[in-house]
């Protein structure tokens, strides 16, 4: 009787809310279905020359603005032309899968270089959105300004990360692209651009000023073809580069990685980052294997094997966090307790817009991947009948 009741009880607490719950779900399943959650960013191929060129000047230096204005959400890759590029400088040559050429011809080249378009400077965003010379900075800008806003933020089924780490001179790498929604694969190739950023040049703008060139190509890896089609799947390119400690200043070193469609030029998704964060914690783990990314541990513990490692883990799930101890309360001699205190525990979690934590973690009770109601009930009757 008494067993019967407290679920009598219990049904009629979270009976009330359930309708609002599952509509709020719906809801949510409805946002998710019909939404890609990754957001484009922007790429702007940038090439330009700063000998005797004036009009690359202005090009440059208003994608320089941009850049300032909107880190992380434009990136920028600078081709310069030799013809416009002082004897001895090196701005006009990269590494391009291991190999010495001038870049800026090759990049160019799908764009439109030598055949519809014959002048620089020539900013290209995401592999479609062309604009030939710049008549000064400040027009410049606001052209260059009204195509990043009518592209940032558009829905992507990709996503990227890189990751890495460094030893001495060499520098290994990983690129994960991932899909959050079916994408054909076909001429979908990943393209890597290890660049230099504020290398300080003479440039001619009708009159020579000291200026930064960003983020100059310095090795161009063709990284291959995607093969990943799919919700849920995801694809690595890993390998390696050798910093050019002659040439090149390795704190201004970054990472470039996108997604370009061969055929029709455009990019789907693009992410940077410094070489010097590509392993944060400096443990010799790279970033996508380490179990705690931001703290050094080499050892890679995890005692509850939850693959976050015990120097950055809050929840001990060997010990405190076990399964049905939802508050995270120890007896006196550091036995679990598990009572009604963890059933309103669980109760109050669902009832919560909070999905993280240790609780949570532990939350799912019935398994079945989500945290709700059906774990409340199945709490109370594994502690009624002395199963847990």
């Amino acid at each position: 009787m008494t067993k019967a009741y407290l679920i009598l009880l219990l049904s009629l607490s979270f009976s009330q809310r359930l309708d609002l719950l599952d509509a709020k779900m719906e809801e949510l399943r409805a946002i998710v279905e019909t939404a890609s959650r990754n957001d484009q960013r922007v790429f702007v191929d940038d090439f330009t020359g700063a000998h005797f060129c004036p009009y690359c000047g202005f090009g440059s230096f208003a994608i320089s603005d941009l850049l300032d204005e909107f880190p992380g959400t434009l990136i920028s890759a600078q081709w310069h032309l030799d013809a416009y590029t002082a004897e001895d400088s090196d701005l006009d040559g990269c590494l391009y899968n291991g190999v010495v050429i001038n870049c800026f011809e090759v990049r160019g080249e799908p764009y439109g270089w030598n055949n519809t378009i014959t002048g620089v400077p020539f900013e290209v965003f995401n592999g479609t959105a062309v604009i030939v010379g710049a008549a000064d900075s400040v027009t410049a800008y606001g052209n260059y300004l009204n195509i990043y806003e009518s592209l940032i933020g558009t829905d992507t089924p990709y996503e990227i990360s890189i990751a890495g780490f460094i030893d001495s001179i060499n520098v290994d790498y990983e690129i994960i692209v991932s899909l959050d929604s079916d994408m054909s694969n076909e001429n979908q190739k990943v393209h890597i651009f290890v660049v230099e950023d504020n290398i300080m040049i003479p440039w001619y703008i009708w009159e020579w000023v000291d200026r930064n060139a960003r983020n100059v190509v310095r090795h161009w890896i063709t990284a291959g073809d995607l093969t990943i089609a799919s919700s849920g799947e995801s694809q690595i390119f890993s390998g390696s580069f050798t910093i050019d400690e002659a040439a090149w200043n390795p704190d201004s070193l970054k990472i470039i990685a996108i997604v370009q469609n061969e055929n029709t030029s455009e990019i789907f998704q693009v992410q940077e980052i410094n070489i010097n964060d590509v392993d944060p914690d400096q443990d010799g783990i790279i970033s996508h294997d380490d179990n705690c990314v931001f703290i050094y541990n080499p050892d890679q513990a995890d005692i509850d094997s939850d693959g976050m490692g015990d120097a950055c883990d809050p929840c001990d799930n060997e010990n405190i966090w076990v399964f049905g101890n939802i508050n995270g309360d120890l007896n006196t001699d550091s036995t679990v307790p598990i009572d009604v205190f963890d059933i309103l525990s669980l109760s109050d979690l669902v009832l919560s817009t909070n999905q993280e934590g240790c609780a949570y973690q532990i939350g799912d009770v019935s398994g079945d991947g989500v945290v709700n109601n059906i774990d409340v009930m199945r709490l109370a009757l594994m502690i009624l009948e002395g199963s847990i």
